[in-house]
């Protein structure tokens, strides 16, 4: 079981550990997490008719490494504008 399907399987029991006292519930709550995964798989199964796997391929490559690209900006940036920081020896903690 991958750690998708296992979230899904013990989502009931997750929302119980969780402080959901009510069964009923924990498992309607559970099902529209089953609902949504449901949904998005069609509108993945539509997209893959309607605009081509090929297409949609390359586009995820190009959206992920536009994402990659804002977060190594964002991580030059708080690099650049956060206080300096020097390690001192009673700062190590052991």
């Amino acid at each position: 079981m991958c750690f998708k399907t296992s979230i899904q399987y013990y989502s009931a029991t997750i929302l119980q550990m969780s402080g959901v006292e009510d069964d009923r519930l924990a498992i309607w709550l559970a099902s529209v997490t089953a609902f949504t995964n449901f949904i998005f798989t069609l509108v993945g199964v539509w997209l893959v008719e309607k605009v081509g796997r090929r297409k949609l391929t390359f586009g995820s490559l190009a959206d992920k490494q536009e994402v990659e690209n804002d977060g190594n900006e964002n991580n030059v940036l708080k690099a650049s504008y956060s206080p300096k920081r020097s390690l001192k020896s009673n700062d190590v903690y052991v």
